[in-house]
């Protein structure tokens, strides 16, 4: 799958309508984000990789943090006005400066190669913070691009780069609040609006037997940090 495309081809106006203003595209909006705070010390130099249209960045930066985003989507990048952002692929990226954190929130099971990206974060970033859903088996999502899988597979990329794995936590009640929210914004959406992600987007709200659902998925925030 072309991610960049995927995430470009619905216009940045027609995402504010389904997710209103704060831009959140990831489970748990700011309830997720209020949680990851503990992990970041004040003031910090924050990494926001796959920092979609930029929720995350912006509550962060609101919160006195100074934030720079990386996106592969040429959309994103040219819609975020807040804090600067980077236009290029994770897998490619290597920082030119050093972070005290970098935050992915619901990026890692669109890696291709994880334990790449990691290599290349490691040793400019001493703190890394994952938000994102595990199954206990392996499960393609081929319709959004991702394969998620268990924990484990995140903790051993994560070690074998140079990151240890200090605190996680799993959520089970995450899926069913927030695909409710979605489901209002893309009533406002015209017909002729509805192409493309958005169309898959609606498609999963409005299946309750939906292959994910049976799945036994978790919403999972984890912390680690360069040995």
């Amino acid at each position: 799958m072309d991610i960049d495309k995927f995430y470009s081809e619905n216009p940045p106006e027609t995402w504010e309508k389904v997710l209103g203003p704060g831009m959140h595209y990831h489970y748990r909006g700011e309830q997720v984000l209020e949680e990851i705070l503990e992990f970041i010390p004040p003031n910090s130099k924050i990494l926001d990789c796959g920092c979609g249209w930029g929720g995350t960045g912006r509550f962060l930066m609101e919160r006195g943090h100074d934030v720079t985003g990386v996106t592969i989507s040429k959309a994103q990048a040219e819609y975020i006005k807040d804090f600067p952002v980077i236009h290029a692929d994770l897998h490619d990226f290597i920082p030119e400066e050093t972070y005290d954190v970098a935050v992915m929130v619901e990026c890692y099971f669109h890696l291709s190669d994880p334990r790449k990206v990691f290599d290349n974060l490691v040793p400019h970033v001493k703190h890394l913070i994952i938000v994102d859903v595990d199954c206990p088996q392996i499960y393609e999502v081929p319709e959004f691009g991702i394969k998620i899988g268990p924990r484990e597979y995140i903790f051993g990329n994560l070690w074998k780069v140079g990151y240890v794995v200090q605190k996680f936590y799993e959520k089970v009640d995450y899926y069913k609040e927030t695909r409710k929210q979605w489901k209002e914004g893309l009533k406002s959406l015209a017909p002729s609006e509805l192409t493309g992600h958005l169309e898959k987007l609606n498609h999963l709200c409005h299946f309750e037997d939906h292959d994910l659902t049976l799945r036994d998925p978790k919403q999972i925030i984890i912390h680690a940090k360069r040995r």
